[in-house]
């Protein structure tokens, strides 16, 4: 199943670190490094930018993007003209026209062009540096050992990422098993913190829901719903549903018989020995009820054929960590949680995915 998997993903899983640089661009043609392509460090960009005040590259990049001195001012929350007397001062710096005021519209010149992603990279990797050392100042730097089931794949990636984006500074171990081994995992502190779905644990955890996903039914193209788009709950009385053992997918199991009971019958089920299909069974005999990150990484031998429920079914997919585990880091990780949940729900006015 897709939450039954017991060996690392091939993509991100074991040590994960990422220690971001941004603005680093490296591309070697096989003659060695082009100057206007080196590594794009703070030290780099000093030798090639000295002297350089950054609140003025901050205005000059303003203006380039903007496109005019008035919405530059506007956004930089200056005068219009303490803008332009800044941006004069850094063409007497550089012995060069940066825009032609000529015209109605501000227009770069090739110096100015050529600047531009030089001056970006410039503030970008200031900023990083500022940002960096305000986190240590603040504690949140360290190792955290993250959890991921394959279900919650999905979920995950846009959670690490938004982390490693706002706290490059942290660095990750991320381990995927079933949701139930990272339960164990959790209480035996082997990791700090899981993302997963249709989480069954002790009390004494912290939860926080990230999303929920919608339940679909993956069929066999022979089985006699595939020709459905939408099918009722109630009519899959005689089906029988694919589960996993009980030490690995605990949640999910009950999951599913709940969803079940609810429409009032009690399901018939086989067990899957982790993410293959169910031995000794046809396949077009049996079905599965997940979300659709957990059946992409079963291995099956065709192509399963979704149908939706009506009316709609919802795994939860949450974060569980550990009340003793480092709080900082810990924050840090449900903070970039919370970002990406209200992006998600901005983009798709709902909590399902």
């Amino acid at each position: 199943m897709g939450d039954f998997a017991r060996e690392p993903w091939s993509c991100c899983i074991g040590r994960w670190t990422r220690r971001i640089e941004r603005g680093a661009e490296v591309m070697d043609s096989g003659h060695g490094l082009s100057p206007l392509r080196q590594a794009a460090t703070p030290d780099r960009l000093a030798a090639d930018l000295p002297g350089l005040d950054l609140r003025r590259l901050r205005y000059f990049v303003a203006v380039a993007e903007e496109r005019s001195f008035t919405r530059a001012a506007e956004r930089l929350y200056v005068t219009q003209p303490s803008l332009s007397i800044a941006i004069r001062k850094l063409e007497r710096e550089l012995r060069v026209t940066l825009f032609d005021r000529s015209s109605r519209h501000v227009v770069l010149t090739a110096a100015a062009e050529a600047l531009l992603p030089k001056a970006r990279r410039v503030i970008a990797a200031a900023d990083d540096a500022y940002t960096t050392a305000r986190n240590v100042v603040e504690g949140i730097a360290g190792v955290l050992c993250v959890g991921v089931s394959p279900a919650s794949h999905n979920a995950a990636m846009p959670i690490l990422s938004e982390l490693t984006r706002v706290h490059p500074e942290i660095e990750l171990e991320v381990r995927q098993e079933a949701t139930g081994l990272l339960v164990a995992d959790l209480c035996a502190h082997r990791i700090d913190i899981l993302v997963g779905a249709s989480v069954q644990a002790p009390a004494g955890l912290g939860r926080q829901l990230v999303r929920l996903d919608e339940a679909l039914l993956a069929v066999h193209p022979d089985n006699v719903r595939a020709s459905r788009d939408v099918v009722a709950l109630e009519e899959l009385r005689d089906e029988t549903f694919v589960i996993g053992r009980d030490a690995l997918t605990p949640g999910y199991n009950q999951a599913v018989i709940g969803f079940c009971l609810e429409a009032g019958f009690a399901p018939t089920t086989v067990v899957s020995p982790g993410l293959l299909a169910p031995p000794g069974v046809s396949p077009e005999r049996w079905v599965i009820m997940m979300n659709r990150s957990g059946i992409e990484v079963m291995q099956l031998d065709f192509e399963p054929v979704w149908v939706r429920l009506d009316p709609p079914r919802y795994f939860r997919i949450e974060l569980v960590w550990r009340l003793g585990a480092d709080e900082e880091l810990i924050d840090s990780f449900r903070s970039a949680a919370s970002s990406v949940t209200q992006r998600e729900r901005g983009a798709t006015g709902t909590e399902s995915s």
